[in-house]
């Protein structure tokens, strides 16, 4: 699970029965931070795409456009 809106985190934190650090977590997560949750066991991941993968899934409006690939 990545970064979480403020106003769903509590629906979140209750369906995953997540404790208050692992939501604060959560609110405060930078781009490609969050949990993995596997059954009881969490770890805190970082998750970095590799320059292919950036370029295929990026939504950065900025990279589409250097890209070429926002033109009409």
């Amino acid at each position: 699970m990545l970064k979480q809106a403020p106003a769903t985190i509590d629906v979140t934190a209750k369906a995953f029965n997540l404790t208050d650090v692992e939501k604060n977590y959560l609110l405060e997560a930078d781009i490609g931070q969050g949990l993995f949750i596997a059954g009881l066991k969490r770890a805190a991941i970082q998750i970095v795409p590799s320059y292919f993968e950036d370029k295929l899934i990026t939504t950065n409006p900025k990279q589409i456009l250097e890209s070429g690939q926002g033109e009409l």
